[in-house]
């Protein structure tokens, strides 16, 4: 792992350790702001959950898969999995390397 994701995933777990104490984390740099602000909007999203439910829901794994951002999460409720959602469709606009907005040709490629 490349020490920018390891400085990045480290920082996230710190500011957002309810969410992420022990989730794995394996996503570039690029879209860390995106995940920054998925876990500001869970973080709203739970602390309006009734207490019995707010210490359930945990982040299990953050990750690229097929070129999208997948973020797992154990007890989401659909107010969580539309702001992941959300999260995903704004991934897909930004180079996760090095955060750029990009430009999809429709032909499996990316141009920037």
């Amino acid at each position: 792992m490349r020490g920018g994701r390891t400085h990045h995933a480290t920082a996230l777990r710190r500011d957002y350790p309810g969410l992420l104490a022990t989730a794995d984390i394996e996503i570039g740099d690029g879209w860390h702001p995106v995940v920054r602000d998925l876990m500001a909007n869970l973080t709203a999203l739970v602390a309006a959950l009734p207490d019995n439910e707010r210490r359930e829901v945990r982040v299990v794994q953050v990750k690229q898969k097929l070129g999208g951002l997948r973020v797992y999460v154990q007890e989401a409720t659909p107010d969580i999995e539309r702001a992941i959602y959300w999260a995903r469709g704004e991934a897909y606009w930004v180079c996760e390397g090095c955060g750029r907005r990009v430009r999809h040709s429709g032909e499996n490629s990316i141009w920037r």
